[in-house]
């Protein structure tokens, strides 16, 4: 898979895979110190670099994600973040889970709870595993 770096932050940086229409974002340790604001800033730019890159599938990489989404910013993904992936044909989101458990805990309940229904979510402990479910052509492709 061949990427390009389209966005680097304190906390993360996202590549681009074309020839898959995929995005990758992989949190920094220092996410540890990342506030809710900057969590709605990343969001914001996830969406922007979806639509600038037609990408429709989207690996988050949670290896070193150690910021706790509170449930008012679980709602806010749910109400602003992921219908605007979906309307941009986002397909899949997996969710490569870190070690930090409360990081975990509230992201499998942000995921769980997501009420966006065309767009598949899943969590995965190994990248291969998610790498190849968010790769599989869907039948009809």
């Amino acid at each position: 898979m061949r990427e390009s770096l389209i966005y680097e932050g304190d906390y993360c940086r996202m590549w681009q895979y074309p020839q898959d229409c995929m995005i990758e974002v992989r949190f920094k340790p220092e996410s540890t110190h990342m506030q809710d604001v900057e969590f709605r800033d990343t969001m914001q730019n996830l969406v922007d670099k979806c639509r600038e890159t037609q990408s429709r599938a989207i690996l988050i990489n949670n290896e070193h994600y150690y910021h706790t989404i509170s449930p008012g910013l679980q709602s806010w993904m749910h109400q602003e973040i992921y219908p605007r992936l979906a309307e941009m044909g986002v397909k899949r989101q997996a969710v490569l889970q870190g070690e930090d458990m409360f990081a975990r805990v509230s992201m499998e309940q942000t995921v769980e709870d997501n009420p966006v229904t065309n767009t598949l979510f899943q969590l995965f402990e190994s990248e291969k595993e998610a790498l190849e479910w968010l790769l599989k052509k869907e039948p009809g492709r």
